[in-house]
């Protein structure tokens, strides 16, 4: 490789480590949680900002149980497709408290629910791309699920 080309690659390997280090955000869509088969019917996305280990999270959603809170959650899998793939709760180190079992969403009369949180899960941007971000119910049931991915600016 001559020196030019040299240049040219590491000019657009720059940029793009520069355009990687500023989107530390993640954004979910959700979906019916596989097997799920009760009355709520979940929309909305929910995004994740992260700062080091600190998760700023901030979520819009629909068609939640009225009046009520429930739980949203990273977990462990990299799928929605099979209930067995989206796997339990994602933090670390492992023999700390978990400390996803303080992130509620909040619902209004109508089933809607807006609002934001900040958490420590002991894991940063690069850990949480591509895993199973769950909606639970009231009762602590899954009922939608989506996959974090970077946000689309």
């Amino acid at each position: 490789m001559d020196i030019s080309m040299k240049i040219v690659f590491f000019v657009f390997l720059s940029l793009f480590n520069i355009a990687y280090a500023a989107n530390q955000d993640l954004n979910v869509s959700f979906q019916k949680y596989p097997g799920y088969s009760g009355s709520l019917n979940i929309s909305g996305s929910a995004n994740f900002f992260f700062e080091g280990q600190d998760i700023e999270i901030s979520y819009t959603l629909e068609g939640l149980d009225k009046n009520s809170i429930g739980g949203i959650h990273i977990h462990e899998g990299r799928s929605c497709s099979k209930a067995n793939e989206v796997k339990g709760h994602f933090w670390l180190p492992k023999n700390e408290f978990d400390s996803w079992k303080n992130s509620k969403w909040i619902s209004n009369k109508q089933g809607h629910g807006k609002g934001n949180f900040i958490l420590n899960a002991g894991t940063t941007f690069k850990d949480n791309y591509h895993r199973a971000v769950v909606i639970h119910d009231k009762s602590g049931n899954r009922v939608a699920c989506g996959i974090a991915k970077n946000k689309v600016i």
